[in-house]
């Protein structure tokens, strides 16, 4: 399945926002809108391939699984599948989509780098050069941003994974971590699982299950285990997207 990536397809902005009226969001999960426009596409065609419209079923794998987590969790998805497979992709933890308020940053880093300050600055430019930085403006604006203060000019997440893609208000209303720990999950049955080493921790080394926080520097109010202490201290999760992982028991059995 095709979508856009980077920028292209996860870039936040409160004006494309109020462009579109609230309808679409920041954009920052264009891309996941793709992945669901895709879907409307089979559910209203695969009947003419053989198929069943009804027993529709999405599979994904590493980054694959973590879209399929989070098209599931969407109220837009609705009717257009029935089953899931999510394998080696959670994306209710650390590889989760960044908060509303990172993506914004991230796209105002973007900005600063190739000098504009509009949309229509932005759609000016060629589409190649649509990529993000590889560091933060050294710049007020992106001092200025809470979980990335003192960090302009050093790595865009700071030491930890960017995570790409964003909480929008449109795809994701809230966070997927939300959405699941509520049982609002789109489809009739749902199969988790993981290969060797991608997306899956151990219940001893690991770290699954988030917890929303104002602040991804208070990650530290969630220490349940020593390595949870040692992971925070070395900063690995400081700039995160505005939520907290700890260790659940859930992942005693190598599922996240």
């Amino acid at each position: 399945m095709n979508y856009r990536l980077g920028p292209l397809g996860f870039l936040s902005s409160e004006e494309l926002e109020a462009e579109n009226g609230g309808h679409g969001g920041t954009g920052g999960m264009n891309g996941q809108h793709d992945q669901i426009t895709a879907l409307k596409w089979v559910k209203a065609n695969i009947h003419d391939y053989g198929g069943d419209p009804d027993a529709v079923t999405l599979f994904g794998q590493s980054a694959g699984g973590l879209s399929v987590c989070t098209v599931v969790a969407s109220p837009l998805v609705k009717g257009l599948i029935k089953h899931a497979i999510i394998q080696s992709g959670s994306c209710t933890g650390a590889w989760g989509p960044g908060s509303r308020e990172y993506g914004l940053a991230a796209t105002r880093a973007m900005m600063e780098h190739l000098h504009v300050s509009t949309l229509a600055e932005l759609r000016a430019l060629p589409a190649g050069n649509l990529s993000w930085p590889a560091s933060w403006p050294n710049t007020d604006a992106a001092e200025k941003w809470i979980p990335f203060k003192g960090y302009a000019g050093g790595p865009l997440a700071a030491g930890a994974e960017f995570p790409g893609y964003f909480v929008d208000g449109w795809v994701a209303p809230v966070h997927p971590s939300i959405s699941y720990a509520k049982g609002e999950v789109n489809v009739e049955a749902l199969m988790l699982g993981g290969t060797s080493s991608d997306g899956v921790e151990s219940h001893s080394n690991g770290v699954c299950d988030t917890h929303p926080t104002d602040s991804a520097v208070n990650c530290s109010k969630h220490i349940t285990t020593n390595r949870w202490e040692h992971t925070v201290n070395n900063s690995k999760w400081l700039g995160w997207d505005g939520y907290c992982v700890s260790c659940t028991e859930y992942s005693r059995d190598g599922y996240i």
